[in-house]
């Protein structure tokens, strides 16, 4: 589902004009992201948690060089599912194998 299609069906189920339901979730996706890059956790209670993860810096290989490198140390940005959003994924999503 891309972001355009969130805001349709947002708006198709509330009734509120889609600028404003645009507005409103494009504001809350900036929060979420300005409070991981200040280093702060921000969590939905039944859905999960955004946080800020520090990757240590390593040793990687260039294979096409025949080189080392090092990949400086950085902060990622991480989504933690909660319990009850887990449990429903694996009882009401069919597993699909595709071939």
């Amino acid at each position: 589902m891309t972001r355009q299609e969130l805001y349709k069906e947002i708006q198709l189920k509330t009734g509120v004009p889609k600028s404003d339901v645009q507005n409103i979730l494009d504001l809350f996706l900036q929060l979420v992201q300005d409070e991981v890059c200040r280093g702060e956790q921000v969590t939905i209670r039944g859905f999960g948690g955004f946080f800020p993860q520090l990757r240590k810096a390593k040793t990687a290989r260039n294979i096409n060089n025949n080189t080392t490198m090092v990949i400086p140390a950085r902060r990622m940005p991480v989504f933690k599912p909660s319990k009850t959003f887990l449990d429903r994924v694996q009882e009401e999503c069919p597993v699909e194998i595709k071939k």
